[in-house]
């Protein structure tokens, strides 16, 4: 099997299963928004057995905090029309609506999850899933930035996470057109502070 078709089987099974946890929406948004290039080992962590639901978990988390943050900026309304708290038979008559807003989304958002080399260990494991789940507080429901106004500079944002061990430190990288934002870091060590660092680096490339 081709590494893209590797890639996307398992794309399709990590979907599958968040929208068996969820509301449809947030697999719907990993499906049409979501890169992910990630290790055998990885991807075995990230579906789990049965039970074991970190990775599913903090992909659906990712892709809600863009749900909440594509609202906030006005490209959608989403959560007003097919979110958690929607009644259902409301929820089932706005769905085409919310999925045709989704599609258009790729214009305006990205997010890639670029780690085919980084082994599952008992610290990469959950650290680089961290480091996503510190990317969505960013842009989240919660967040202060958003909140605040904070805007990408750029007509699209995407949003690359690409841990690796082979870098020694953490780094978050905009591109000059401020469309582009990639964040980098240790796969298997953790680094003090990394968190505010990737909080901060976001924060730099926006406007408000």
């Amino acid at each position: 099997m081709s590494t893209a078709s590797f890639a996307q089987e398992n794309k399709e099974q990590l979907v599958d299963r968040i929208e068996q946890s969820n509301v449809w929406m947030t697999g719907y948004m990993v499906e049409k928004l979501f890169t992910i290039n990630l290790s055998p080992t990885m991807w075995s962590s990230v579906l789990g057995k049965p039970g074991e639901n970190r990775g599913r978990d903090t992909f659906k988390r990712m892709a809600q905090s863009l749900v909440n943050f594509s609202d906030k900026a006005g490209y959608t309304s989403l959560d007003e029309k097919c979110g958690f708290g929607v009644q259902k038979d409301k929820a089932l008559e706005w769905k085409p609506t919310c999925q045709q807003q989704i599609d258009g989304l790729s214009s305006k958002l990205s997010f890639k999850f670029d780690a085919p080399d980084v082994a599952k260990n008992p610290v990469s494991d959950g650290l680089i899933l961290n480091y996503m789940g510190t990317i969505a507080d960013f842009f989240g429901s919660r967040s202060t930035y958003i909140e605040n106004g904070w805007r990408p500079k750029g007509e699209k944002l995407n949003i690359v996470l690409a841990p690796s061990d082979k870098v020694t430190a953490m780094k978050v990288a905009w591109s000059t057109d401020g469309q582009t934002v990639t964040v980098s870091g240790p796969a298997s060590k953790e680094l003090v502070g990394w968190s505010d660092f990737i909080l901060a680096g976001l924060a730099k490339g926006g406007k408000k």
